[in-house]
């Protein structure tokens, strides 16, 4: 299941370029409405392949969503507003996979059969109840009616991996793909460590997964006003090793009775608002470092390697535990790869407080 939804990502990364040659809108757009398309015939799948089949389509346009909306972000907003914009981004990305989370937990609770089907249903009611104002509200952006059309009609990838961009890309790509398999190994396996190993009641475990969640909001616009005070390259450093160290705490911390589930809380809560941080100045570090020829592309590149990363984690947690003889052992070991996100960042550079133009070098 997870290796189509990679294929799907790499369906992703040509959308995208789409988007760096034809507009933002009217992709972002078509791209929304096929997903929320998608999203009801999956509540309707009659069996497994038609289930993955929609699935795999399915990523490919939230991908597209994910990333155009993310570029959109930074080329709509003036310098000062950039990364707080980034932050409500954030937020809302969370508070959707949050209700996502509490809606599965009233369905089993009310009894519901296929409470999945009920899911994909009703998430395609938000982009469907809001399309018109979206629409009537969304213009092109500015960035892209300023370039040149040969400009982007003549833009190679190979760009990306050439002169100035060379090692902002390779330190990006390979940052990002050291963060995603650290990041889905502390948080793909909460469930099954908090029930199957320190055996917590179900309560127990939403309070802490669902406590620890909305308060990491709370990391989002921290995490902006850190990036404009301190710089976008050095929040993701700190935030990198700290949530490394929350991770760590998370999977070794041990108490009696309450003091547990306390404990594995705060844990919980600094992980995610780490995290959120990380994310905020991570999406306008990303974007403002390339040039609007190539900034959706860049996106896409990010999703398919999130994808891929991902992909890979349950391998090497498998692979680890056989090796270790312990979940724990195998996580933590993952979670220091976070150590080579700082290193790979060092190569970045800082883009607080400069205009798009000049933080992208797009002359």
């Amino acid at each position: 299941m997870f290796g189509w939804l990679a294929i799907g990502a790499i369906g992703t990364l040509f959308l995208t370029r789409a988007v760096d040659k034809l507009g933002r809108r009217n992709l972002l757009i078509g791209s929304l409405c096929f997903a929320a398309a998608l999203a009801v015939a999956t509540a309707f799948a009659p069996s497994l392949r038609v289930y993955i089949l929609f699935q795999t389509t399915f990523s490919l346009f939230h991908g597209a969503v994910v990333a155009t909306s993310i570029v959109m972000v930074t080329e709509y907003l003036p310098t000062d507003l950039r990364a707080r914009g980034h932050s409500i981004w954030v937020v809302a990305h969370v508070l959707g996979s949050g209700m996502a989370i509490i809606l599965i937990t009233v369905l089993r609770e009310l009894n519901i059969e296929s409470e999945w089907r009920w899911i994909w249903g009703l998430s395609a009611l938000v982009p469907i109840c809001t399309l018109k104002y979206i629409v009537d509200s969304l213009s092109e952006s500015d960035h892209f009616h300023s370039q040149q059309t040969t400009e982007a009609d003549h833009a190679s990838w190979a760009e990306l991996f050439q002169g100035a961009y060379r090692r902002r890309s390779i330190a990006v790509i390979s940052a990002d793909f050291a963060m995603v398999i650290a990041a889905s190994a502390s948080l793909s396996y909460v469930f099954y460590y908090l029930i199957e190993v320190l055996s917590l009641t179900q309560i127990n475990v939403a309070s802490i997964v669902i406590g620890g969640g909305t308060l990491g909001i709370l990391g989002s616009p921290l995490g902006a006003r850190a990036g404009d005070r301190f710089g976008r390259r050095n929040t993701i450093i700190v935030c990198s090793l700290l949530v490394m160290l929350c991770a760590i705490g998370f999977y070794l911390f041990r108490a009696n009775g309450p003091f547990l589930v306390v404990g594995l809380l705060l844990l919980f809560s600094l992980m995610h608002g780490f995290g959120s941080a990380i994310r905020v100045c991570k999406q306008a570090v990303t974007t403002e470092l390339f040039p609007t020829r190539h900034r959706a592309t860049v996106q896409g590149i990010v999703v398919l390697v999130a994808a891929g990363a991902s992909v890979l984690t349950h391998f090497c947690v498998a692979l680890l535990i056989d090796y270790t003889g312990s979940l724990t052992s195998a996580i933590i070991a993952l979670s220091l790869l976070r150590i080579s996100v700082c290193i790979a960042y060092m190569f970045v550079p800082e883009t607080r407080g400069m205009e798009l133009k000049n933080a992208a070098l797009d002359h």
